[in-house]
């Protein structure tokens, strides 16, 4: 059965600080949907979309993750998806949802490495055509 959105579902992890990153991540999606609506209304010019992509990148916890951030960042931004909710499914499960806007709409990889440079693992991609294990995803 088709969903009404496609999203990435992840394992949160480590107790310790899983509310601490699954917050962090909710900031850097809400400022990543923030700014692709600003982009599409001409309302961002490029020093303040640098500046914003710096401020992103500090909110992660990951210091090997941050050297390829900005590149999926852009990559991100440049995809035709609406990003959606940050949902938790439960106390060790959530996804981001995102809505497809085109096909071929430019994939998700760069989300899923944005949700894994938080610390969290993987464990499912609905990607409007199939729903795949990560290590299916991984395959392809």
């Amino acid at each position: 059965m088709a969903s009404e959105f496609e999203y990435v579902r992840f394992r949160l992890g480590r107790k310790d600080t899983r509310e601490e990153r699954f917050a962090a991540l909710g900031k850097v999606l809400g400022a990543l949907r923030e700014r692709k609506a600003r982009e599409a209304s001409g309302q961002l010019d490029e020093d303040s979309a640098n500046t914003e992509a710096r401020e992103m990148v500090r909110l992660v916890h990951s210091p090997a993750a941050i050297a390829d951030l900005e590149t999926d960042l852009s990559l991100i931004l440049a995809c035709e998806y609406f990003i959606g909710d940050l949902v938790r499914l439960g106390s060790d499960l959530a996804e981001v949802r995102y809505d497809a806007q085109a096909w071929p709409y430019g994939g998700v990889t760069s989300l899923v490495r944005l949700v894994e440079s938080f610390g969290f693992e993987i464990e499912q991609v609905d990607n409007g055509t199939d729903v795949l294990s990560a290590e299916d995803f991984r395959e392809r």
